[in-house]
């Protein structure tokens, strides 16, 4: 474990941490997810899942198509 990561000591804690990350998750993202046909789209399926960062593989890829229409 890292040092500088602390462990919480108490229950309370751990819900007030829980609770917290639940809240910030709740502001600060957006899932977005697809469905994809197997046998019609396993190039892409294989694509991404070949990526280390999908979600910037995919960030990358949007934004670069919207400066190509621009």
């Amino acid at each position: 474990m890292k040092e500088n990561m602390t462990m919480p000591r108490s229950k309370e804690s751990l819900e007030k941490k829980l609770k917290y990350n639940e809240n910030y998750t709740k502001e600060n993202t957006t899932l977005i997810a697809i469905r994809m046909q197997n046998k019609k789209d396993m190039d892409v399926i294989e694509k991404i899942n070949s990526m280390p960062n999908k979600a910037e593989y995919i960030r990358q890829l949007v934004r670069y198509a919207s400066k190509a229409k621009s």
